[in-house]
């Protein structure tokens, strides 16, 4: 079942790879390759492809930083008498054409075999890249069924955690299950609890999406507006989006969006947001793959103020000064380096008049990401180095238990156990993902006039820290403000409101604001009664701190009940005094005579001091 998925999977790739040939044949065509003992295959998207423009960052700058990284290796390789290789392809963020060049490494790998050294295109120990999860995915599927080790220096899709799917595959930067938590962090702590997101329809954007609404749920965020888009979608297609986000403003009418697109992707829709709305009021935030980058040429002041969160910003150590010497002249190793001049600086590699041969390199602005590239290659010097040492002791050179032991397990198990290559400070978490530190970064001026990215604060694993003197000003981001006492919330959509008044025999449910009860006993206190029960009060001229105003908010308690005569008890009692007193004789004509003392006695013993005085009788004498 295993084997019938697996070439299932290859007969996929394979015609993936023969759709690409002639879309990609125009970039595949050039190579850069630096001989070794041991070769690493690196996916660069060096072009990109939809218009065949040069990527000056995620292409030339992490082409270079590979090569800067794979010098120093080699010197720390040198008294072993082994060399480290590199071939790097043009990926030009592209699937089938990265699979294809994926393919050919595979068919150069040393599977579960040892290398052949009588052939030095069966060397290759691994595959560095390629950098975006869309390609990747595919990749590291092939990869793992030839069995080739693969480093991604900047795919961060959760899926790719998965070390059975993905037995082969790691990276040196941690997953967006992270990012997601570091992102909402972020909205958390400023109180930005009502807000946005656009997100790509991609493995990265909609994993990452995903991550992000089950974080912002723990923590009572609410996304007013959510739309996936395509790298494919017309700039038609993109206004509708962008017209629908710009409706969708807080109570301070601002747009807060958090874009998890592409780099390309997100700044075509902050550049329509811009051309259609002016970008008034809006606030970016960003995920790793534009935030810390620099804009395109043009569009600095369309993410002032923008926000988000990206791998550990670092400084690689010596490679902006490496970088600012590359020439012409002395950098003809790299096919694509003279099209890169010609595109950043408007020269000509014919013209006389401002020839490519005589720039310098005075204004390289270094991505403070590019040492996760340095990683990867670090990572695969170092699993070698110490297979070497394990293998062929003090040996110097390939030695003969090295060439016939070496395989891709055995480098996939040396690679799980980096740690510090170089003094990196590098490691791979549970053997696969990178180490989880982020930089929080915002854009602004920095000084004179000059925007930049900087630092505000850092995120690792679920905390967040800031700069305390540099931490951006709280502004609360909600859809509606709170309600005053005895109002509850009417609902008008998922995260926003209306406060309309309970009945003045109601007052709100203390568990549920969006709900009235009725008090048991009589109108609530705390207003008058209206003659309309109920009454709209707009959300936006409710003030934040009214809280405190004089509604209806408590109950009455419950009246205690008054002792009453029951009338029907008292006429049965007179009724059966009545009859007694008839029984004795006594006369009841005259309300006056039954309430004499006289006629309340019972008895001829009690009745006689009632009777008249008798007459003395005086008798006649005889």
């Amino acid at each position: 079942m295993v084997k019938a998925c697996n070439m299932d999977l290859l007969v996929v790739i394979l015609v993936s790879v023969s759709w690409s040939f002639c879309r990609g044949q125009a970039f595949e065509k050039e190579q850069l390759r630096i001989d070794g003992d041991f070769m690493v295959g690196a996916l660069f998207p060096i072009h990109d492809c939809r218009n065949g423009q040069i990527n000056e960052q995620d292409g030339i700058q992490i082409l270079e930083a590979a090569v800067f990284a794979l010098g120093e290796v080699n010197y720390e390789l040198k008294p072993k008498g082994l060399t480290l290789g590199l071939i790097a392809r043009d990926s030009c963020y592209d699937t089938s054409i990265a699979s294809e060049h994926a393919l050919e490494y595979a068919q150069r790998r040393i599977n579960s075999n040892p290398f052949r050294f009588e052939n030095d295109q069966n060397n290759i120990i691994g595959v560095i890249g390629p950098p975006r999860s869309k390609e990747t995915v595919n990749v590291a599927l092939l990869l793992t069924l030839f069995k080739v080790p693969q480093i991604s220096y900047f795919a961060t899709s959760p899926e790719l955690s998965d070390n059975v799917r993905y037995k082969y595959f790691k990276r040196t930067v941690p997953s967006d299950t992270y990012q997601a938590k570091g992102l909402i962090s972020i909205l958390s702590s400023l109180g930005w609890d009502y807000v946005n997101i656009i997100y790509e329809d991609s493995n990265y954007g909609i994993n990452g999406y995903t991550e992000i609404k089950l974080a912002a749920e723990d923590v009572g965020i609410c996304f007013g507006f959510d739309s996936k888009v395509k790298e494919s979608d017309s700039d038609e297609d993109l206004k509708v989006v962008v017209d629908k986000l710009m409706e969708r403003k807080n109570t301070k009418g601002q747009v807060l969006t958090v874009l998890f697109t592409q780099y390309a992707l997100a700044y075509r829709i902050i550049e329509r947001a811009n051309i259609i709305h002016s970008s008034k009021g809006a606030i970016w935030i960003g995920g790793d793959a534009w935030i810390g980058r620099e804009p395109p040429s043009g569009q600095e002041s369309l993410i002032h103020g923008a926000i988000g969160i990206s791998p550990e910003t670092e400084k690689y150590q010596g490679f902006a000064e490496y970088f600012r010497k590359r020439t012409l002249e002395n950098n003809k190793i790299n096919p694509w380096f003279g099209e890169y001049l010609m595109q950043r600086y408007n020269c000509s590699l014919t013209s006389k008049k401002l020839n490519c041969a005589s720039i310098k390199i005075n204004d390289f602005e270094e991505l403070l990401t590019a040492y996760n590239v340095r990683n990867a290659v670090y990572a695969f010097g170092s699993a070698i180095e110490r297979i070497h040492t394990s293998l062929c002791g003090g040996d110097q050179g390939v030695c003969g238990a090295m060439s016939s032991a070496l395989t891709g397990d055995m480098m996939l198990g040396f690679l799980a156990n980096v740690s510090d290559p170089y003094n990196s400070k590098f490691h791979f978490v549970n053997g696969v993902d990178g180490p989880v530190r982020y930089s929080v970064l915002r854009y602004e001026d920095q000084q004179g006039g000059v925007f930049g990215w900087v630092e505000k604060g850092k995120f690792s694993v679920d905390n967040i820290s800031w700069s305390s003197e540099i931490r951006p000003q709280q502004r609360v981001s909600v859809c509606s403000s709170p309600c005053k006492k005895g109002e509850f919330r009417s609902r008008i959509n998922t995260c926003c409101w209306e406060c309309r008044e309970c009945a003045y025999t109601d007052v709100v449910d203390a568990s549920d604001p969006y709900t009235c009860i009725a008090c048991k006993y009589g109108k609530a206190r705390g207003i008058s009664p209206r003659l309309n029960s109920v009454t709209s009060s707009s959300s936006s001229i409710n003030p934040l701190a009214d809280s405190e105003g004089g509604g209806r908010d408590v109950c009455p308690p419950p009246k205690k009940k008054k002792t009453q005569i029951n009338t029907k008890n008292k006429w049965r009692r007179k009724k059966t005094e009545r009859k007694r007193e008839e029984r004795l004789g006594l006369d009841h004509a005259s309300s006056e005579a039954f309430s004499s003392p006289c006629n309340l006695t019972r008895t001829a013993e009690t009745l006689s001091p009632c009777l008249p005085t008798p007459v003395p009788v005086v008798s006649e004498p005889p």
